[in-house]
C-alpha cells in the first residue's frame, strides 16, 4: 500500500505479517484479554483475528479484544470448550459470530482425538490375543499385552481374566471354567445347567462347596456358620423359612390336644383332630336343616325394643288398633279405616280461606291474655286472593308508629326544634367527632346518604354511623371515598340499612389527617338540660375509630350545637 495511504488504514508490512489480526494473551486463566494494534473500536460480524494464548482453558472460556467486552469462545459453532480445548501457547484463529455475539474457534481443537488406522487381521488360529483401548488422556490406540491379567484364545473362544465387576450370564460346564470371580455378594455366577453332578461342583464365588451323601433328599444352601456352600439340616432349611405369624407365612408347628385345650397358644395350628377333642366342642350342638317354624325356637320376636322375627297386621287388626306386636304394610295402611281419617284430615287442612277456618274455629273457647312482641295475628291478605296469613304484633305496632308509610327519601334532621340558619362547621381532627339525634317518620331502607361539603382544606375520607336512640346499639358503620372538592357527595352503604320509625343518633368523624367542612343546620335554641342526653355535640373518640356505643348523657358535649344536614334514600 502507497506510504502516503490515510491515517489507519493497514501498511503493506502489516498486511503480510498479519499483524493487524495477531494478539497476544498475558492472562492466568480462561478469561483471556488480547489487544489489536492498531485499536478497534468494535467487533464487527464475520471480523478475523488470531490469538496467541497464555495459558490452557479449563471448561468455558472468554476472550475481551481491545476491552470491548468479554466474548464466550465456542466450537462446533455453539459448543462450549472442553478442558484442553486449548493450549498453553497455541496460536488459534476465531471469527466474530455478531448474531449469536461469540467468538468461533477455527483452529483445530488441541483436546481432539486424531484417527487412528488399525490394520484387520485373521487371528482366528491365534491362542492368545489381547485387546485395543483408546487411552482417556491421549487418545492413542494400543492393545493390552498383560498375559496375567486377560487375554482371549480366538481359537477356543475362551476368555481369561483376573477379576470381573458386574454380572456374567451365560453358559459354562464346570465351575473351573469361569476364572477370577472376586467372593463377594456383588458377583453373579453364570448359570451352569450343565453341571450334573456334586463331584463337577467344587467352589462357587471362590468359596468352597462341601458335599455329602444325605442319604435322604435334601436342600443344598448356604451355611454362614461354616461360611461354605453344603447340605443343609432340617433346622437351618427352618431356621431360613422362618415361623409364621399373623402377618407372615412360615413354618408351622401343630399343636397337642392338651395345648388345644388350654387355649393359649397363639403360635401353633389345630388340626381337624385335635378340634374334634377339644372340650370345648360340646358347646357346638346341630341346628339341622330350618323348615317352617324352626327358626322360631332360634330367633326370638321382635319388640319395641329388640330386633327380631314380626308378624304382619291384616286390615282388621290395623282397624281394631290394639295389636302391639304386629307390623303393617302400605297396602293394609291403605285399605284401612285409619287411611280414611287421614284423608279427611288432609282435606280440612288447607287454611288458607275462611271457608276452613271458620268451621274450624265454631265452638273455641276464646280467653284474654298479654299480647308479647313476637305473638302472631291471622289476617286476611285483600292484595293476595284473600289468603290468611300471619303477622307478629310487633310489625303491627311498627306498621302503626309509622302511620302506615313507607318512605323512600328523608332529610335529616327533621324541623323538629326549628333551626334559624343553615352554618358550616369543620372537621379537621381525627379525634372528635360530631353526633346529633334526628328523627325517622316512618320506614325506610338506607341505600345512600348525600351531604354537602363546603370547604377542603385536606383531601382525605369521612365515616358515617348510625345508632341506636340511647347510642348503645351501632346499626352502620361506613367510609366515604376520598373527598376532594366541594359540592354534594353521596355514601352508598356497604349493606343496606332497614330502619323503621323513631329517634336515631348520626355520628360523622374525619380519618387521617382529613379537613373538610360540610353544610349544617344550627341549633339556634341549645337544648341541653342537666343530666339528659345532649341532642347535638362532639364526641371525642380513638383517631379516626367510631366508637361501639356511647352514652349521650356523659359522652356527648354541647359545645357544638349544629346538625349534619343530609339526605337518606332508597
Amino acid at each position: 500500500m502507497p506510504s502516503g495511504s490515510r491515517g489507519g488504514a493497514a501498511t503493506l508490512v502489516q498486511v503480510q505479517t498479519g499483524s493487524t489480526v495477531f494478539a497476544v494473551d498475558a492472562e492466568a486463566n480462561d478469561t483471556y484479554v488480547a489487544t489489536l494494534s492498531p485499536a478497534i473500536s468494535s467487533l464487527t460480524n464475520g471480523m478475523v483475528v488470531r490469538v496467541s494464548f497464555n495459558t490452557v482453558n479449563t471448561g468455558a472460556a472468554t476472550l475481551n479484544l481491545n476491552g470491548l467486552g468479554a466474548v464466550t469462545i465456542k466450537k462446533m459453532n455453539d459448543q462450549d470448550l472442553d478442558d484442553g480445548d486449548i493450549e498453553a501457547g497455541q496460536i488459534a484463529t476465531l471469527v466474530y459470530d455478531g448474531t449469536a455475539d461469540v467468538f468461533q474457534m477455527q483452529s483445530q481443537i488441541a483436546a481432539a482425538v486424531s484417527a487412528t488406522n488399525i490394520t484387520v487381521a485373521d487371528e482366528s488360529a491365534d491362542t492368545t490375543t489381547f485387546p485395543m483401548f483408546a487411552n482417556e488422556a491421549t487418545g492413542s490406540i494400543a492393545p493390552k499385552t498383560d498375559a496375567s491379567a486377560y487375554t482371549y484364545d480366538a481359537s477356543t473362544g475362551a476368555l481369561s481374566a483376573t477379576s470381573f465387576v458386574g454380572a456374567l450370564t451365560g453358559q459354562a460346564d464346570t465351575v473351573a471354567t469361569i476364572t477370577g470371580l472376586a467372593p463377594d455378594t456383588a458377583t453373579t455366577q453364570a448359570t451352569q445347567p450343565n453341571i450334573t453332578t456334586a463331584a463337577a461342583l467344587v467352589s462357587i464365588q471362590n468359596l468352597t462347596v462341601t458335599l455329602a451323601d444325605a442319604g435322604a433328599n435334601a436342600i443344598f444352601g448356604w451355611d454362614d456358620t461354616a461360611s461354605a456352600y453344603e447340605n443343609l439340616t432340617q433346622a437351618e432349611v427352618l431356621a431360613v423359612i422362618g415361623s409364621a405369624s399373623l402377618t407372615a407365612q412360615g413354618v408351622v408347628e401343630l399343636a397337642t390336644g392338651a395345648e388345644t385345650n388350654t387355649g393359649t397358644d397363639a403360635t401353633r395350628a389345630v388340626t381337624p383332630d385335635g378340634l374334634d377333642d377339644w372340650t370345648g366342642s360340646a358347646q357346638v350342638v346341630t341346628v339341622g336343616t330350618l323348615s317352617a317354624g324352626d327358626a322360631t325356637a332360634i330367633v326370638d320376636a321382635s319388640s319395641a325394643t329388640a330386633s327380631g322375627i314380626v308378624e304382619l297386621a291384616t286390615i282388621a287388626e290395623v282397624d281394631t288398633g290394639t295389636d302391639t306386636v304386629r307390623a303393617i304394610t302400605p297396602a293394609g295402611l291403605a285399605g284401612s279405616a285409619l287411611q280414611s281419617k287421614v284423608d279427611g284430615v288432609e282435606a280440612l287442612a288447607d287454611v288458607t280461606d275462611e271457608g276452613n277456618v271458620i268451621p274450624a274455629l265454631d265452638g273455641a273457647t276464646i280467653s284474654t291474655a298479654t299480647v308479647a312482641t313476637g305473638d302472631k295475628v291471622l289476617l286476611q291478605d285483600i292484595d293476595d286472593s284473600d289468603n290468611l296469613k300471619t303477622v307478629t304484633a310487633q310489625s303491627i305496632a311498627d306498621l302503626a308508629s309509622s302511620g302506615g308509610a313507607v318512605m323512600t327519601t328523608v332529610l335529616v334532621p327533621q324541623p323538629m326544634l326549628g333551626f334559624p340558619a343553615t352554618s358550616t362547621v369543620g372537621m379537621s381532627v381525627n379525634t372528635t367527632a360530631f353526633v346529633g339525634l334526628f328523627n325517622i317518620p316512618g320506614s325506610i331502607t338506607i341505600d345512600t346518604v348525600s351531604f354537602d361539603v363546603s370547604a377542603v382544606g385536606t383531601a382525605g375520607t369521612v365515616d358515617f354511623c348510625i345508632y341506636s336512640e340511647d347510642g348503645q346499639t351501632r346499626h352502620t358503620i361506613d367510609t366515604t371515598g376520598t373527598i376532594s372538592a366541594t359540592g354534594v357527595h353521596t355514601l352508598t352503604l356497604g349493606t343496606p340499612f332497614a330502619i323503621t320509625a323513631g329517634y336515631f343518633y348520626l355520628y360523622i368523624g374525619t380519618n387521617g389527617t382529613a379537613d373538610i367542612t360540610t353544610r349544617r343546620w344550627q341549633d339556634g335554641i341549645g337544648l341541653s338540660p342537666s343530666s339528659q342526653p345532649i341532642l347535638a355535640g362532639t364526641l371525642t373518640v380513638t383517631a379516626g375509630t367510631p366508637p361501639a356505643t356511647f352514652d349521650p348523657t356523659v359522652d356527648v358535649s354541647a359545645t357544638g350545637d349544629a346538625y349534619l344536614f343530609c339526605r337518606f334514600d332508597t
